[in-house]
């Protein structure tokens, strides 16, 4: 998708949602971000949760990369050792991407690792046999009860599964990829 909007004239194509600095991908005459990170996500504490990358872009319309670190309550610009580092993995990553087959690996590689709590939540982590048993001397009525008192509990991290692509496609990818 990034590159066909490439090919219809877009110079620069940001990609969001990883929660990670991803990398950078020069296509025809443009660059594709794959990842910015986060920039205020307070939910993880690891290195690629709490760093990210502000885009700079000149009037000659050359990208730049400013790299920033979370720090409670805010945000700060990297220190110099931090932003070298920063950079050199975001080059790294941005050449490991034109690997044969790597993106295909790592994204089955996240899809798998994900897998089990993305199950969890979408079954609310219930005991089927306990469920079966109960509902089937009860039937509804525990039903109810169970919907009421533990999908509440998981109603956000269900809807954002579902409505959310991403999560959907690494859902099915590691469903695909465990059943095949």
């Amino acid at each position: 998708m990034c590159h066909k909007i490439i090919e219809k004239g877009a110079d620069l194509v940001v990609c969001q949602h990883s929660h990670c600095i991803g990398c950078e991908e020069k296509y025809l005459h443009g660059t594709i971000v794959y990842g910015q990170g986060n920039f205020l996500f307070d939910k993880y504490s690891n290195d690629y949760w709490n760093s990210s990358l502000l885009i700079s872009i000149d009037d000659d319309g050359t990208v730049r990369y400013i790299p920033i670190i979370k720090e409670s309550p805010g945000v700060r610009l990297a220190k110099k050792e931090q932003a070298i580092e920063i950079l050199q993995d975001f080059e790294k990553r941005s050449l490991e991407i034109k690997e044969k087959n790597f993106i295909e690996k790592r994204y089955s590689d996240l899809a798998n690792d994900c897998l089990f709590s993305y199950i969890s939540y979408l079954s609310c982590k219930r005991n089927k046999l306990i469920f079966r048993i109960l509902n089937r001397f009860f039937p509804h009525i525990f039903h109810e009860y169970y919907m009421n008192k533990n999908v509440r509990q998981y109603k956000n991290a269900i809807i954002n599964y579902i409505k959310c692509e991403t999560h959907r496609e690494l859902v099915l990818k590691g469903l695909e990829d465990k059943f095949k």
